[in-house]
């Protein structure tokens, strides 16, 4: 699945989970754009704030850019050619899974 296909999977997700109740029972989980999980907490609130730390982070980078929820890595290949690397955050309650359902 390439990059932006992925992205809009994972906004398409967000939206989902944005217009849901924010007082959904369970845990909220921050993913990466890898689909790692990256911590639990408690509530929507918790979590969010928890993704702000890991941008807070991102930005103390060199050649780093962030926005909401993304940091975006300018880098030089072993070419010499420009790369930007991004990594996406996303909140998501632990009832959804942003790799999709499982087959057997």
């Amino acid at each position: 699945m390439n990059r932006l296909r992925r992205a809009s999977v994972v906004v398409a997700f967000y939206l989902l989970v944005s217009a849901s109740s924010a007082s959904a029972e369970g845990a909220w989980l921050l993913w990466a754009e890898t689909y790692e999980t990256v911590s639990a907490s408690d509530t929507k609130e918790a979590c969010e704030h928890i993704l702000g730390e890991h941008l807070a982070w991102w930005r103390t980078g060199p050649n780093v850019t962030v926005d909401e929820t993304t940091a975006y890595v300018r880098s030089k290949s072993k070419s010499g050619s420009a790369v930007i690397s991004s990594v996406h955050y996303v909140c998501l309650p632990d009832t959804v899974d942003p790799r999709g359902p499982k087959g057997k």
